[in-house]
């Protein structure tokens, strides 16, 4: 597989693409089966996509055997076997005054719990009010209703992952 020379152009061109695939779907398909798919390949398309170029070494070097040795060694030093390493029951940790069972305070968990399902919310309304604009201009007799946002929103996520990526470095 050939991996473009200009690796922030590819993945804004998939991210934009994948998004304008995700939500120009219902001009597509009307089948909702056809686009749950559809949908779903234009959501994990950038991932894999992410994946695999990440995934793949840009070169092979072969190491000696010298060198692979060092590298056990290096490695056996840091990682300790369980021989090495001090067992604390839970009485210990009982009878310990600065051991904190609970180190994260419950109402930070339940502030948390509350804005994950906010969010989640939130983006059920959004999906379903992106949608709603969409068939209401395809009944004004609109042809390719949702594609025009679709597009719209495909160009602008492909420019701000480009340019995020480009001065991220």
């Amino acid at each position: 597989m050939k991996i473009s020379s200009n690796q922030n152009l590819m993945n804004s061109l998939i991210t934009g693409g994948s998004i304008a695939a995700y939500y120009a779907s219902p001009d597509l398909f009307r089948s909702r089966t056809t686009r749950f798919f559809v949908k779903t390949a234009a959501t994990l398309l950038p991932f894999a996509y992410m994946h695999m170029t990440k995934q793949l070494p840009m070169s092979i070097t072969l190491e000696s055997e010298a060198d692979m040795k060092a590298r056990e060694a290096t490695e056996a030093e840091a990682n300790p076997t369980p021989n090495d390493v001090e067992v604390r029951t839970i009485e210990d940790a009982e009878n310990t005054p600065d051991v904190d069972p609970l180190e994260i305070p419950a109402p930070f968990i339940i502030g948390a719990g509350l804005a994950a399902c906010a969010s989640i919310a939130f983006s059920v309304w959004e999906e379903r009010a992106i949608f709603r604009r969409g068939e209401r201009r395809r009944a004004e007799g609109k042809r390719l209703a949702h594609s025009q946002l679709a597009l719209v929103g495909g160009i602008s996520a492909g420019v701000v992952s480009y340019l995020s990526d480009r001065f991220d470095d």
